[in-house]
């Protein structure tokens, strides 16, 4: 399978929600990396890239791979799982949002980037 690059704003958006799930502020998890914090909101945002460096302290800190941050077609097996119980009507979308610390809006957008691979295959 062929690796795609993603965007500064995905990336940004998979370092935050990385961070939050371990629990970390944007000071902590700068400290831990050793960048300012204004950096890291700066990669958060999309307004700044990572270095490959930044990359592999970012995922090393938020127990990531480099791949599952920059990669896109990189969504983990228990998210799949997740929208495929919400597919199946196991879980509600409010309860979908909650197990993924996501907002809705975004929620919706997994959905159709799931849709149209499915629609791809």
């Amino acid at each position: 399978m062929e690796v795609t690059s993603i965007a500064a704003t995905e990336l940004g958006r998979r370092l935050r929600l990385a961070r939050e799930r371990t629990g970390f502020t944007q000071a902590r998890a700068a400290k831990e990396v050793d960048v300012a914090r204004t950096t890291l909101a700066a990669m958060e945002s999309g307004e700044r890239r990572a270095t490959i460096e930044e990359l592999r302290a970012l995922a090393r800190c938020y127990g990531e791979s480099v791949n599952m941050l920059v990669s896109a077609d990189s969504m983990p097996a228990d998210r799949r799982q997740a929208f495929e119980d919400y597919r199946q009507g196991l879980l509600s979308e409010g309860q979908l949002v909650q197990l993924l610390h996501l907002d809705r809006i975004e929620v919706r957008e997994l959905l159709d980037e799931l849709d149209s691979e499915r629609d791809g295959d």
